[in-house]
C-alpha cells in the first residue's frame, strides 16, 4: 500500500446508467470519455463512464443523499435509522 483515501461516507451520490445504479462517495473519481479521472462530485448527466470491460455507459441521472453514519446495515439493532 502506498497511499490512503479518506472521503465522506455520509453523502452520497447515485449516478444511474442505463443498465442501473451506483452509489458512490462524492470523492470517487470515475474514467469518463473525453474527461478523463472525474470525481462523482462533478459528473454530469451525459457523460459517458468507462466500465471494467472497457465498454462505456451514459450518465442518466445523479441525486445526492445522506447515510446515517452507524446505521446498521444488516443483523445489528437499529437506532433510529430511516
Amino acid at each position: 500500500m502506498t497511499d490512503t483515501m479518506r472521503h465522506d461516507t455520509r453523502q452520497l451520490v447515485d449516478i444511474t446508467l442505463a443498465d442501473g445504479v451506483i452509489s458512490s462517495t462524492r470523492g470517487h473519481r470515475f474514467f469518463a470519455k473525453a474527461r478523463g479521472w472525474t470525481p462523482v462530485s462533478a459528473l454530469r448527466v451525459g457523460d459517458s463512464l468507462r466500465t471494467p470491460d472497457g465498454t462505456f455507459r451514459i450518465v442518466t441521472a445523479l441525486a445526492s443523499r445522506f447515510h446515517e453514519v452507524g446505521c446498521p446495515t444488516g443483523g445489528q439493532e437499529s437506532r433510529k435509522c430511516p
